[in-house]
């Protein structure tokens, strides 16, 4: 199972989060792991590049908008994919 991201912070352009690892694996290490988002209510999701690290920033948001994040990750041939989790960027200034 792949646990959606956990949330870490939110600026007016930015959310970092952090991921669960996919747990009952032998190769749980290597595994490259992708974060994909969009604005809610949008259509085309985009993908950060995939990586081994479990901690990302998403950067180029703008303010005051609602995004839904997922994680994303190849595992024996099989994309699995989380559930989403929805963040509100803070409004310019805040």
């Amino acid at each position: 199972m792949v646990h959606p991201p956990t949330i870490i912070a939110v600026t007016n352009s930015s959310v970092k989060m952090s991921i669960i690892p996919l747990r009952g694996t032998s190769a749980s290490g290597m595994l490259k792991y992708s974060i994909k988002f969009r604005k809610v209510g949008g259509s085309d999701w985009t993908f950060t590049s995939k990586h081994s690290s479990l901690s990302r920033t998403v950067t180029g948001l703008n303010a005051n908008t609602l995004y839904k994040f997922k994680v994303v990750v190849k595992y024996r041939g099989k994309t699995l994919t989380s559930q989403s989790v929805a963040v509100q960027t803070k409004a310019t200034g805040k």
